[in-house]
């Protein structure tokens, strides 16, 4: 038979185990995947975004484009991303106005904001109850253009994407899964707000 100092031992290993799988499950946050050349990359700690070469007053949000294969597999999952970008870009507080649709699209001091979904998967609910964290990361990303309206130009180009951590999303039983969408909008505010200058 085994001995009870055996026994302590697998006992310890066993527990060790456990622990250190339900740490790395806790880390779940989100991976973000950032980069101003057009080419997705990891993102870089302190990269800093060059400010606009002037404040714009008021920013309006184009219909976000986006393949109707999305659509079909993921309804509702892109007018969230833009609804969430147009409610964290106002709450922000750094344009005069915030709209939706093409008002104002041919004047001065107004920015528009042209982005397109290029990939989008979500883990189904069903999914991540079977296979956790084995059903795989869900993750989204867009082209983003921001155009000067008054001249029609280009004033800059940003691809923006994020990940979840399937080990995290299991354990929180696939809510990250479900605010992907959400999240990525909030990103593109985060980023309008770092490149509009503050004078």
């Amino acid at each position: 038979m085994f001995s009870k100092k055996y026994f302590q031992q697998v006992t310890l290993f066993i527990a060790s185990l456990f622990l250190l799988t339900s740490f790395s499950a806790c880390g779940g946050g989100q991976a973000v995947k950032s980069d101003e050349s057009g080419k997705a990359g990891p993102a870089k700690e302190e990269s800093r975004e060059v400010p606009l070469s002037k404040k714009y007053d008021k920013i309006v949000f184009q219909k976000f484009e986006y393949d109707p294969k999305i659509e079909a597999d993921y309804p509702g999952a892109v007018a969230e991303c833009e609804n969430s970008a147009l409610a964290a870009v106002k709450s922000k507080k750094i344009f005069n106005s915030v709209a939706k649709g093409t008002a104002g699209a041919k004047k001065a001091g107004v920015l528009l904001v042209r982005a397109k979904v290029t990939n989008l998967r979500i883990v189904s609910s069903t999914a991540r109850m079977w296979g956790g964290a084995f059903a795989g990361s869900s993750d989204m990303s867009l082209e983003m253009k921001l155009i000067d309206a008054s001249t029609g130009q280009v004033v800059r180009e940003k691809q923006l994407s994020t990940a979840n951590n399937p080990w995290g999303a299991a354990w929180t039983a696939g809510s990250s899964d479900k605010t992907l969408p959400a999240d990525l909008g909030k990103m593109v505010a985060e980023y309008i707000a770092a490149i509009q200058p503050r004078k």
